[in-house]
C-alpha cells in the first residue's frame, strides 16, 4: 500500500501525530474553539489515534479523551486518554464509554463510515443511519 507523502502528510509526522487528520481537527478546534481545556472528549472510529492526539492536547490533564473503533490502535501514553476496541452500536460498548466517561461527553468527534458497497444508494442510507445513531447518543 502507497502511502502519500503530500505537504500535510509530511507536517503531520513533523508534529508526531498518527495520521494527516489531525491538523484538519486543529484547525477546526482553532476556528471554531469545539473542544476546551477539561472537557471530555469522544472519538468515534478513532483510529489511527491522530484525533486522540489533538483531543488530548487541548483538553489537557484536567480532560479527558475516550476513543472507539472496531481496529486496535497502538496505545497512547496519557492516563486521561482511553481507547476501547468495539463497535458503537454495541450496548457493552455505550456502557463503558458511561463508566470512563463519569458524566456527560462534552464533545463528540465522529469519521465513521460504515463498510462501503459501490452501490451509491446503499452506502448512502448506510451513512445517513450510522449518522443519525451517533446523533441519538
Amino acid at each position: 500500500m502507497k502511502i502519500l507523502r503530500d505537504s500535510y502528510y509530511r507536517e503531520a509526522k513533523r508534529l508526531g501525530f498518527r495520521s494527516r487528520a489531525a491538523l484538519k481537527l486543529l484547525e477546526i478546534s482553532n476556528r471554531y474553539h469545539i473542544i476546551k481545556e477539561g472537557d471530555v472528549v469522544l472519538d468515534l472510529g478513532a483510529a489511527p489515534g491522530g484525533w486522540l492526539q489533538v483531543a488530548r492536547s487541548i483538553v489537557g490533564e484536567k480532560g479527558k479523551v475516550i476513543g472507539i473503533d472496531i481496529s486496535q490502535i497502538r496505545p497512547l501514553d496519557y492516563e486521561n486518554v482511553f481507547f476501547i476496541k468495539g463497535d458503537i452500536r454495541d450496548s457493552n460498548i455505550i456502557k463503558k464509554i458511561i463508566e470512563l466517561s463519569n458524566g456527560p461527553v462534552d464533545v463528540i468527534l465522529s469519521d465513521i463510515a460504515p463498510k462501503f458497497t459501490g452501490i451509491h444508494e446503499l452506502d448512502h442510507a448506510r451513512q445517513i443511519a450510522i449518522s443519525k445513531y451517533i446523533i441519538s447518543l
